[in-house]
């Protein structure tokens, strides 16, 4: 998910104000709506992750989640997380929060695709592709 929300940086040729879109909203607007996903058989730990927010706010800038965080979202909710689960919680807190901002880097592949295949790439030979077929009409 960090993968998908990170906005690439501008590339040096844009010289446009405009906000760089997510890759989510690229893909979107290339039609993918869902993009490839990795196995996962603990969605109810993911579904926990996003509900707590995979981050916490931590003074100037984002940090992980931390116990006290799993401690007062356990507390309101009542759900009881035993000690693998609240540590794969805020594992997952930490390596999203880590993708994130090597995501931010253009060109930096999803951490589930197969080498040498890059997303960006991918939404790239898209826009390609709808440009020829434009420039065909004409």
């Amino acid at each position: 998910m960090a993968w998908l929300n990170a906005r690439p940086e501008r590339p040096e040729s844009d010289k446009t104000k405009k906000p760089v879109p997510s890759r989510r909203e690229q893909l979107q607007a290339n039609g993918e709506h869902h993009p490839p996903m990795p196995p996962c058989d603990a969605h109810y730990l993911v579904d926990h992750l996003f509900e707590i927010g995979p981050t916490a706010p931590a003074g100037a800038g984002e940090g992980a989640i931390s116990h006290v965080d799993l401690a007062a979202w356990m507390g309101n909710t009542g759900i009881r997380l035993n000690a693998w689960e609240a540590r794969t919680l805020r594992r997952l807190s930490m390596d999203y929060l880590g993708e994130a901002h090597k995501a931010t880097k253009r060109g930096h592949p999803a951490p589930w695709q197969a080498e040498g295949l890059v997303m960006d790439q991918l939404v790239n030979d898209i826009d390609m592709k709808n440009a020829l077929r434009g420039l065909a009409k004409l």
